[in-house]
């Protein structure tokens, strides 16, 4: 009698999904427009500037987004995580300058934060990250 040999059973992998983008242009432009908003409010309680530079480049970012959304773009995810890395950098220096009020230092991390998100919102639940 012959002694089979047991094989070895192949890695489960996950099926692959595909990713469902967000193909509503009028949601994205209502969701820019809540971003500027908040940008704005932000520039006005905390009586900074951030506004002139955040608002041009969150358009850009949500127009590339809307070009892009069917792409990967790990590069871009990249770029972003070195973005978001810099800006913790620069958010714990400007923290340790101003110990006394930090809520504008974080403020100004948040719309940093925000522009940065605004160059990868495929789908509708990152949408509603840049509402929140």
């Amino acid at each position: 009698m012959a002694i089979k040999q047991l094989e070895p059973l192949p890695y489960p992998t996950a099926p692959r999904r595909k990713v469902q983008t967000e193909e509503s242009i009028l949601l994205r432009v209502l969701v820019q427009g809540l971003v500027i908003v908040g940008i704005i409010a932000t520039d006005i309680a905390a009586q900074t500037q951030s506004s002139f530079w955040a608002i041009p480049l969150s358009i850009v970012g949500a127009t590339w987004s809307w070009y892009s959304r069917k792409n990967k773009n790990i590069t871009v995810k990249f770029l972003i995580a070195i973005g978001m890395v810099a800006m913790m950098v620069v958010f714990f220096g400007n923290l340790f300058a101003n110990l006394n009020d930090t809520r504008i230092v974080l403020a100004e991390l948040l719309i940093q934060l925000q522009v940065l998100h605004s160059f990868d919102l495929p789908r509708r639940k990152d949408l509603g990250y840049s509402m929140g």
